[in-house]
C-alpha cells in the first residue's frame, strides 16, 4: 500500500469514522471538514454512497455551539436511522437518495498535481524539488529553502533571500526555511558525520511572517514545537479513539502521532499545513530529522539546498549572486532521475554559500535561550567533512552491502552504505533508508497520472429484466502510455464476467449472466497502470418486468456467446449484496445517549 504502519493507523482510526460502520465497503476515509473521499483496500477511490463513498456534511452551519454534535444529530443519526437499525429494505436507498449527487469526480477532472517534496534524510542526503539527489555533509544553519511571493523574479529572489540579510525584514513577502546540521553522537564524546536536528519556518501567512515555526530535537517527546519563543502544547483531551492529536497557530495546523515511545513508534511523524500552501513533513527516527518540503502550487521563485523546482536540472545548483555551479549531473531514464556525483564541488562552490555565518540572520533566534540552542553551537565556517571518493563506485564492505542490498534504488543504497560506513549505526540506516524508499514512492504516485475511463464510464447503471444478459463497455486510456489492467474485485453472486477486448488498449467488458431472482447486483471493475488504482461501478436492477428499452450491445441470451477477441479475466471471491446490521447495539446505545443529549438542550 506505501503507507508505514503509523500512516495505516491514523488513515483508518483517524478519519475512517469507523469504515466498518458508517463506509461498510472502504477501508479508510479522509476529510477535509466538509467532504470525505473514501478508498478500498488497495487504495481505489469509491464513488457511490452506497458502496462506502464518502458523503458530504449535511449541515455547514453553527446550529450548536459543538461542532462534533452537530455531525452526530444531523449527518450520523441519519445514517444510524436509515441503513442501521431501520429494517426496511429501501430505508438506507431512500436515505441515499436525499444525498446531493456525489460529485467528487468533478474534482478529479479540475486536479491539480501537486508540486513534489524535496527530501533530506540520513548523513544529510536530499533529493532537490528537481529531482537532483545529492549529497551535503554541512555542520552548522543553511538556507534549505527560500522563495518570494509570486511575481518576484529570480533576481529579486535572490536578493530577499540573502545570507546576510537582517531577520524580520520583508518577513511579510517571504517564505524561508533552514536546516540545522550536527554531528551524530555515535557513542558517548564519539561523533560521526552530520544530521538534521531542528528546523526554522518562515511563512508570509503565519504570524504575517514576524515569527518563526521552529521544531528540534527532544529525548522525551521526539520533536518540540515553537511558536515564536512560545513551545506549542500538544494535549490529548477530545481525542479519543484519534491517533494523532493537532494544533491550529495562525491559520498553521500542525500534526503530530500521540504516541511518543520509541519502542511503540518507530517513525514519529509530524505533518504542517501553512495557509499559503506551504506543506512540511518531519519525520523523527533514531534521533534524526528527517523532513520534506513541498512549495505553494504556481510559486517556482525558489532557491537554496533544495533547488529552484523550476523544472530545469541544469541550474540545480545556483549561488547567491546567480552563478550556476557547474556540476556533472546524470540522469536515470527507468525512473526519470538526476545524480548529481561530485560531493566535493557541492559542499565548497555550493552549499557553503547557502550557510548562515551570523547570528543577526538566524531565523532559530527565538529559541537561543534553550540549553545547546544558541547560534555559536551551530557556528562552525571551517568545518569539513570526510567526502566520500568512492561514493558513485562499488563499495566492498560485507557488513554494509548485506545491510543495504534489499534497497533497489541505486542512490538509497549508496547511501544506506555510506551512513553505515560514517556511523556504524545500523538502526539510524535502516529507518533513514526506509523513509528514502517511503517518499520516493509517494512522489512515484503524485506525479504519474491515472487512468482516465471516457465518458463517465466510471458508475454504469442498468435495468433488466429476469434471466436478461446486459453488456457493459468500459474504456480507458492513460496520458502517461503505462498499460492499463483490469481485475473484477466485487462480483455479486457470481453473476458477472469481465472481458479483455484484446484489439482495442484499455477497452473491456463486463457481461451480467442474468438470473431469475429479482434484486440489486454490483460489480467493481479494477483498472490500474501498477501505480494508481480506479474504480468502476456497474449495477444492474433485475426487476420482474423487463423494461420497454434494452441496451444497443445487449444480446439477450440465457447462455450468452463470446467473441474470439475477447479473453476472460479471472474473478475474486463473490461478494454479496445483502444487508449487514452489525453492532446494533453500539449504535443504539448511541441514540439512547443522544435522546438524553436533546432533551437536555
Amino acid at each position: 500500500s506505501g503507507m508505514n504502519e503509523n500512516e495505516l493507523n491514523e488513515f483508518v482510526e483517524g478519519n475512517g469514522c469507523p469504515c466498518q460502520n458508517f463506509h461498510p465497503g472502504a477501508a479508510g476515509c479522509v476529510n477535509n471538514g466538509f467532504n470525505q473521499c473514501c478508498y478500498t483496500d488497495i487504495g481505489a477511490l469509491i464513488t457511490e454512497y452506497n458502496d462506502g463513498a464518502g458523503r458530504p456534511k449535511c449541515v455547514k452551519s453553527r446550529i450548536t455551539s459543538f461542532p462534533s454534535l452537530n455531525t452526530f444529530l444531523y449527518d450520523t443519526l441519519p445514517y444510524v436511522f436509515c441503513c442501521g437499525i431501520n429494517e426496511l429494505e429501501d430505508s438506507c436507498e431512500s436515505y441515499y437518495d436525499a444525498l446531493p449527487p456525489n460529485d467528487v469526480l468533478k474534482f478529479e477532472d479540475n486536479y491539480e498535481t501537486p508540486n513534489t517534496a524535496a527530501v533530506t534524510f540520513g548523513d544529510p542526503h536530499l533529493v532537490t524539488f528537481d529531482k537532483v539527489s545529492y549529497n551535503f555533509n554541512g555542520y552548522g544553519e543553511y538556507v534549505a529553502a527560500c522563495g518570494g511571493p509570486v511575481g518576484f523574479s529570480e533576481e529579486q529572489v535572490r536578493a530577499l533571500c540573502s545570507t546576510s540579510r537582517r531577520r524580520l525584514t520583508e518577513d511579510a513577502k517571504r517564505t524561508a526555511i533552514h536546516y540545522r546540521f550536527k554531528p551524530f553522537v555515535v557513542e558517548e564524546n564519539i561523533q560521526r558525520g552530520t544530521v538534521t536536528v531542528g528546523i526554522a519556518i518562515q511563512d508570509p501567512t503565519f504570524h504575517e511572517g514576524t515569527k518563526r515555526l521552529t521544531i528540534i530535537l527532544s529525548k522525551s517527546d521526539r520533536l518540540h514545537v515553537y511558536d515564536g519563543d512560545e513551545r506549542i502544547p500538544f494535549g490529548l483531551n477530545g481525542m479519543l479513539g484519534k491517533s494523532r492529536v493537532e494544533q491550529m497557530r495562525s491559520g498553521a495546523r500542525i500534526e503530530i502521532p500521540k504516541e511518543t515511545d520509541r519502542k511503540k513508534t518507530r517513525y514519529f511523524d509530524m505533518t504542517i499545513h501553512f495557509k499559503s500552501g506551504l506543506r512540511v513533513k518531519i519525520v523523527e527516527a533514531e534521533g534524526v530529522m528527517n523532513p520534506t518540503v513541498a512549495r505553494p502550487n504556481g510559486n517556482n521563485a525558489f532557491v537554496g539546498l533544495l533547488g529552484q523546482g523550476d523544472g530545469n536540472q541544469g541550474n540545480e545548483f545556483i549561488t547567491l549572486d546567480g552563478t550556476v555551479v557547474p556540476i556533472n549531473i546524470t540522469r536515470n531514464t527507468i525512473d526519470n532521475s538526476f545524480r548529481a556525483v561530485n560531493d566535493t564541488q557541492i559542499f565548497f562552490s555550493f552549499g557553503k554559500e547557502w550557510e548562515i555565518t551570523g547570528d543577526h540572520s538566524s531565523l532559530f533566534g527565538d529559541i537561543e535561550g534553550i540549553s545547546g540552542q544558541n547560534f555559536n553551537s551551530f557556528n562552525t565556517p571551517t568545518y569539513v567533512p570526510d567526502f566520500d571518493s568512492n561514493y558513485a563506485q562499488t563499495v566492498v564492505d560485507p557488513i554494509a552491502e548485506g545491510i543495504c542490498a534489499e534497497y533497489e534504488d541505486a542512490f538509497i543504497r549508496q547511501s544506506c552504505i555510506f551512513d553505515f560506513n560514517i556511523t556504524g549505526n545500523e538502526d539510524l540506516v535502516r529507518s533513514t533508508s526506509d523513509f528514502a524508499v517511503e517518499e520516493k514512492l509517494i512522489q512515484k504516485i503524485l506525479v504519474n497520472t491515472p487512468p482516465v475511463v471516457r465518458d463517465g464510464g466510471r458508475s454504469q447503471n442498468r435495468n433488466v429484466g429476469v434471466s436478461e444478459v446486459s453488456i457493459f463497455d468500459i474504456e480507458s486510456f492513460d496520458t502517461d502510455g503505462d498499460t492499463i489492467t483490469a481485475n473484477l474485485t466485487r462480483n455479486d453472486n457470481s453473476l458477472f464476467k469481465l472481458f479483455d477486448k484484446t484489439s482495442v488498449p484499455g477497452a473491456f467488458e463486463v457481461r451480467f449472466l442474468g438470473t431469475s431472482a429479482a434484486g440489486t447486483y454490483r460489480a467493481h471493475v479494477t483498472l490500474t497502470d501498477d501505480i494508481i488504482p480506479v474504480l468502476v461501478t456497474t449495477t444492474v436492477k433485475v426487476t420482474l418486468t423487463t423494461p420497454p428499452t434494452t441496451h444497443p450491445s445487449e444480446t439477450p441470451s440465457s447462455s450468452p456467446s463470446i467473441s474470439h477477441t475477447q479473453s476472460p479475466i479471472s474473478t475474486s471471491s463473490p461478494v454479496g449484496n445483502d444487508k449487514s446490521n452489525s453492532n446494533i447495539g453500539i449504535i443504539v446505545g448511541g441514540v439512547v445517549f443522544l435522546n438524553i443529549v436533546v432533551l437536555g438542550l
